[in-house]
């Protein structure tokens, strides 16, 4: 089934597309990706990572463990469905544990946010 159409992103462009913008204005989204990629060093650095076949195997099994839950959050007692299967110790930290099922965890966003954060303070405080 395809989608349906819709109007281009383009302020002013009346042309309807499947896609954000239609093929007039399609250059914007992909400056937008260039900007992106430009501005955020953690994607470039593990972009391959994250597409290849040993990292979605390993995701899944981290999935299956966690049964979709937020282990944080079922520790709590709530239920909450997972959003990011996480990295106990950041690849930053520790590259070699990037496949390890026992340094992933599944996380809602708002206990990985949470996490970031925390981790944010302290490198800080090291620095």
């Amino acid at each position: 089934m395809r989608k349906p159409f819709k109007p281009c992103l383009k302020t002013g462009c009346h042309s309807l597309t499947r896609d954000r913008y239609c093929e007039k204005h399609n250059y914007i989204q992909e400056e937008q990706k260039k900007e992106y990629r430009k501005n955020n060093p953690y994607v470039n650095e593990n972009k391959g990572f994250y597409d290849s076949k040993e990292w979605k195997k390993a995701r899944r099994l981290a999935i299956i463990r966690d049964r979709g839950l937020c282990v944080k959050c079922l520790a709590l007692g709530k239920y909450t469905k997972f959003d990011v299967v996480d990295h106990r110790i950041e690849l930053k930290d520790d590259y070699s544990l990037r496949l390890e099922l026992s340094n992933l965890q599944c996380l809602c966003h708002n206990c990985h946010n949470k996490k970031t954060q925390a981790e944010k303070k302290k490198r800080n405080k090291k620095d």
